[in-house]
């Protein structure tokens, strides 16, 4: 469900944007995210109010030895984020904000890697979270661009608590580099690029805040998380062909490596995706966008049904 507002100018309608699934694996999805502009698209404001009950797949820490048979466990989380953006001039923004996670894993298998973690981590975590980024955004159309450049810089802050079995603080952050490049080859082609660098630091981080490879954003194919660790590196590319006002099929492949650092990345394993899907435009004013994605991996296949692009 998406309501739309006002235009302060192309590519910024303020709106509501409201999210609802529950899935044959008995996964609820629950997500409220409004998004304001203000003074011609110069200030925005925006949040999300975010709760699951996911039954989900837990393959392990380390990304060169994933689990091949991963263990069952349950995510419980409550989110609610706030941030507030300023264009300074040109396509320069300053964004940040912040907000809280509440955390709960249930359902563990006995004996396994994920109790060990609950062990040190806890089971239940109250997070604090705050961010600030530089982003260089001349995409023509944020909601779903067809050509531009969109460079992010965020560095993210977190501070964690446990249960009263673990209730040492930690504090660890996240720093990114997302550069995305938007390309019209033909009118009605376009070419997207994605190339991200990440890592997480600090001595304790508990498993559910480090780099992720996997799901409906980053090497589709792969289930989300399957491949988690500090370090990531990232590109991925897409061709979207707008057949009409309503249909875009695409193809897609990337490639990523994961370690403990960024300096380790080099050394680390190659992984590959490809695959094909369609996008079908809810709002063709607004270019709101819903999409079925089929990815491969040479072993497995993943089917994603989200709203919005990829990147």
């Amino acid at each position: 469900m998406i309501k739309n507002f006002w235009k302060e100018k192309e590519g910024h309608v303020s709106h509501l944007l409201g999210m609802a699934a529950v899935t044959v694996r008995h996964q609820t999805l629950l997500s409220l995210s409004p998004r304001l502009y203000f003074a011609q698209g110069e200030w925005e404001l925006g949040g999300n109010l975010f709760y699951d009950y996911f039954p989900s797949k837990y393959y392990g820490r380390d990304a060169s030895h994933p689990l091949s048979s991963p263990e069952e466990y349950t995510e419980n989380d409550l989110k609610l984020s706030l941030f507030v953006g300023k264009n300074l001039f040109s396509a320069l923004f300053l964004r940040g904000g912040g907000g809280q996670d509440l955390r709960r894993i249930l359902n563990l298998a006995p004996g396994g890697l994920l109790q060990s973690e609950t062990q040190s981590f806890s089971s239940r975590l109250q997070v604090l979270f705050a961010h600030w980024g530089l982003e260089w955004d001349q995409r023509d159309y944020p909601q779903a661009p067809r050509q531009g450049a969109w460079y992010r810089f965020t560095q993210n802050f977190y501070q964690a608590k446990g249960s009263e079995e673990a209730p040492e603080i930690r504090r660890f952050q996240k720093v990114d580099l997302d550069l995305r490049q938007y390309l019209l080859l033909a009118p009605r082609w376009v070419f997207a690029a994605q190339v991200v660098a990440s890592e997480v630091q600090g001595d304790l981080v508990p498993f559910q805040y480090l780099n992720t490879l996997g799901g409906g954003s980053r090497l589709r194919g792969y289930y989300a998380g399957q491949y988690r660790d500090r370090a990531l590196g990232l590109l991925q590319m897409e061709v979207r062909f707008e057949k009409n006002e309503k249909w875009t099929p695409a193809v897609f492949l990337g490639g990523g490596r994961m370690a403990s650092s960024l300096r380790e990345l080099s050394f680390a394993q190659n992984i590959f995706s490809g695959g094909f899907g369609v996008h079908y435009n809810l709002d063709p004013e607004n270019r709101t966008k819903a999409r079925i994605d089929l990815g491969f991996t040479g072993k497995d296949t993943g089917f994603y049904f989200v709203l919005g692009e990829a990147f």
